[in-house]
């Protein structure tokens, strides 16, 4: 298990100056701005990371920023002992809308497939995500007309 070290409060973020900064765990911050806000992660959590997470991220100095309407659930997914039930259960809850919304993209869609058991996808993309239509049989994949 990686032990993580604690990041510096942030004094910027890619929303604009932060009004509110809360450490959740080390090496992840949750940042908010008059405007926006979300999850800025250490260099650190984010060499660890999870590959297929590491989608819609950018970065932000020594840090990696996970904005808060979708790409937070990314952060939960990967660490979810860091998190209450609650975050876990929203986080697995965005990941299947990310993915019913934007059903062309297959980064979000996998995502959702492997971190949130209960996934959507459209019927167009039910041949591309689960070819053999195990996941459908298993109840782990809702295709949607």
């Amino acid at each position: 298990m990686t032990i993580f070290s604690n990041s510096p409060k942030p004094t910027a973020s890619p929303w604009g100056e932060p009004d509110r900064c809360e450490e959740v765990a080390p090496g992840i911050w949750w940042v908010s701005t008059p405007g926006h806000g979300g999850y800025l992660i250490s260099r650190q959590r984010l060499i660890a990371m999870p590959d297929d997470l590491k989608i819609n991220r950018y970065g932000h100095g020594d840090q990696c920023a996970f904005e808060e309407d979708l790409e937070w659930s990314l952060v939960v997914a990967a660490w979810p002992s860091e998190f209450t039930g609650k975050d876990q259960n929203n986080a697995r809850a965005c990941l299947r809308f990310w993915a019913r919304m934007c059903p062309g993209n297959v980064d979000v869609t996998a995502a959702a497939l492997r971190y949130a058991p209960l996934a959507y996808c459209g019927a167009g993309m039910a041949s591309f995500v689960d070819p053999s239509g195990s996941l459908q049989r298993a109840g782990l994949l809702v295709v949607q007309s």
